[in-house]
């Protein structure tokens, strides 16, 4: 009787020693299936990621395209040793008659005005003459321009009445037109949006 209940008790710990192991297996088989789907759920975490920050970079470097200063070959030219000579009176007194006789100066934003300068050449080089502001309808005296154009003083005999966009348009199919601003055409077509059909007249 003993032997045998020796057979039995050893039966029931070798059954539930197997009943344990069956856990175990089962709480690892499930252990391995989480952490694969966790596997995955992070690679798919990855990839999004992934995705967003190159669409982020894309639209980062269409921002910058599109609102990048805009550079052109005729920039006016503020390197070297600057020179001086004021216009003669008469001449002053040409440009700015020309300018507040020209249609588009009523649609010049008031906060955006107009820089043009003139300028000349003799043995030393460029020489900067004077320089106009234009505001809404008038000429001013002071503000920070976002466009600047820079022209060849020899046109000042072309001006007559209101023909200012004709002269300036003659001077940069001939190369004799400097334009520069610190904005690119997108945003100066925004700024200038009033002046569109001036467009040409300005170079931008």
């Amino acid at each position: 009787m003993v032997k045998e209940n020796k057979k039995e008790v050893g039966k029931k710990s070798f059954s539930k020693s197997k009943k344990r192991a069956g856990k175990r297996k089962s709480v690892a088989v499930k252990s391995n299936i989480s952490k694969k789907v966790n596997s995955k759920k992070k690679k798919k975490d990855n990839t999004l990621k992934i995705v967003i920050g190159l669409v982020a970079i894309f639209l980062l470097l269409v921002l910058i395209l599109i609102f990048k200063p805009e550079s052109k070959a005729n920039v006016v030219n503020n390197s070297g040793e600057y020179r001086y000579v004021p216009l003669e009176q008469v001449e002053v007194q040409i440009v700015a008659e020309t300018i507040l006789s020209s249609e588009f100066i009523q649609d010049v934003p008031e906060d955006d005005p107009i820089a043009l300068s003139f300028y000349s050449f003799d043995s030393g080089g460029r020489v900067w003459r004077d320089s106009f502001l234009i505001g809404r309808g008038q000429l001013l005296q002071e503000g920070e321009p976002s466009i600047y154009l820079a022209i060849d003083a020899k046109y000042i005999r072309e001006m007559s009445g209101s023909n200012l966009c004709d002269v300036v348009k003659t001077a940069n199919s001939n190369g004799d037109l400097g334009f520069e601003s610190s904005y690119g055409k997108a945003r100066l077509l925004l700024k200038y949006k009033g002046m569109m059909k001036y467009r040409d007249c300005f170079g931008f």
